[in-house]
């Protein structure tokens, strides 16, 4: 009987630990292949993959979540075709956020009441646990943004990608989360 229960034990804890392993490895290949920045100064110091806001950017925090594809691809090379979403904000003047959104041909429209959008941190802040509406509140204050004054483009290709770009005149700060279906 006692070898038996040893037995049972050894073998759950062998399970237990291919477990922990295979879930620890893909948590980490994730984790790794995920790109973050926050607070970076100047366009010139993003990388290249992220490089077409406006050049005057400033205070840039961005995270890029690869596709499934890309995480089990060892040395990408072109991260940013792999991608599954990017989701960026960035301190820029009114005037330079219109003219880059006209040379990419975006065709912007005016808040028209308020529009929220979320932000880099949606993908860095766990929520909170239980039912307390203050928590939920500063969660969700931290993940979105909800813009009253500026400009908004939102558009849904027949691909299922879904852009979404926010202006916020009165803070004069840009966000932006592009969605990609195409995993």
């Amino acid at each position: 009987m006692k070898k038996k229960t040893f037995i049972s034990s050894v073998v759950f804890i062998l399970f237990f630990c291919i477990i922990f392993y295979a879930c620890r490895k893909f948590y980490l290949d994730f984790v790794h292949t995920c790109k973050i920045g926050e607070n970076i100064q100047t366009v010139q110091d993003l990388p290249l993959w992220l490089q077409d806001i406006p050049s005057s950017a400033t205070n840039i925090s961005y995270v890029a979540i690869p596709s499934e594809r890309t995480i089990h691809k060892k040395n990408v090379s072109n991260f940013e075709l792999s991608l599954l979403s990017v989701t960026c904000e960035f301190n820029v003047s009114e005037k330079s956020f219109l003219e880059w959104t006209k040379s990419k041909g975006i065709p912007l429209q005016k808040v028209n009441g308020s529009v929220t959008i979320y932000r880099y941190q949606q993908n860095l802040i766990l929520p909170p646990e239980g039912d307390d509406p203050d928590k939920q509140r500063e969660y969700e204050s931290q993940i979105e943004a909800t813009v009253h004054k500026g400009y908004e483009y939102s558009h849904v290709l027949e691909d299922g990608d879904n852009w979404n770009i926010v202006y916020d005149s009165e803070n004069q700060k840009a966000y932006i989360h592009l969605v990609n279906s195409l995993i």
